[in-house]
């Protein structure tokens, strides 16, 4: 699989990660699971439009996957960040919906703890850009610019927690991805 460099190396992409059938058996296992969608919204956040429909499973559980994914990861780590990787936490289904315009505004995946051990994060895109209008990640460069990911039905994107990124207002359609994160020892 061949991962591409966005932003002057520091997001790394690929439009051909994932089978799509596995994709559609996967949002089928995340939703038969145990477990509770809540809206996502941050604590103390107002805003109900930056938010979306959010489920958790454990990755464990899909074990394909996470094989996958631990190849995917390490592989872009190892040739471009160097970090001491540990653990994926588990992944995230999202939904965007157009119905509330859902958005998730500028903002780092790293933070307090327990996020301040966030290494590296993903998104899979789940399902075709046809499906849906709006919704695009962007990840700031520098200089007011940022770069777009292309939206690609099976593709990943791996970029450090540490980066500015967003999603736009999703205008039409629904909007579905899996993101995680990878943990690792503190920065020394």
């Amino acid at each position: 699989m061949r991962m591409e460099s966005i932003n002057h190396r520091q997001a790394f992409y690929s439009k051909e990660a994932f089978n799509l059938n596995f994709l559609d058996d996967i949002v089928k296992k995340s939703k038969l699971s145990n477990s509770e969608w809540n809206d996502g919204s941050f604590s103390g956040d107002s805003d109900s439009i930056n938010s979306e429909n959010r489920l958790t499973w454990p990755i464990s559980d899909l074990p394909s996957l996470q094989l996958k994914l631990k190849k995917i990861i390490n592989d872009v780590n190892i040739k471009n960040y160097q970090f001491e990787l540990g653990f994926l936490e588990n992944a995230l289904y999202i939904e965007y919906n157009s119905k509330n315009n859902n958005k998730l505004d500028w903002h780092m995946d790293i933070g307090p703890y327990p996020y301040n051990q966030r290494k590296l994060s993903f998104s899979i895109f789940i399902n075709d850009p046809s499906e849906y209008e709006g919704g695009q990640l962007e990840i700031w460069m520098d200089n007011n610019q940022y770069d777009i990911i292309p939206k690609t039905k099976g593709g990943i994107v791996v970029f450090p927690s540490f980066l500015l990124h967003r999603v736009t207002p999703v205008t039409k359609g629904i909007r579905k991805v899996i993101v995680g994160f990878i943990n690792g020892n503190p920065y020394r």
